[in-house]
């Protein structure tokens, strides 16, 4: 299954709303689907199914998770991005 304008479009526009959403889940997802093979990622992405990428991702996903539920430590990292 090789990437065509037919598939690439709509995984672009897929992508940029996630990573809107959050940049963390989007890296940690295409990761995952890039290395579990149901996704082909471009050569250009082949490092983001590293797993210390995806482990990485995953983990500042989860800190920025907890840390939107606390005012005071929502504020400091909003500030260090």
């Amino acid at each position: 299954m090789g990437i065509t304008a037919a598939t690439i479009v709509p995984a672009i526009v897929a992508i940029s709303f996630a990573a809107g959403l959050n940049l963390y889940a989007t890296v940690a997802a295409l990761g995952l689907l890039g290395r579990f093979g149901i996704f082909p990622l471009p050569a250009e992405l082949h490092m983001l199914t590293s797993p210390w990428v995806i482990g990485a991702s995953i983990v500042l996903f989860l800190i920025e998770f907890v840390a939107d539920k606390i005012p005071v430590l929502d504020l400091g990292w909003s500030a260090a991005h």
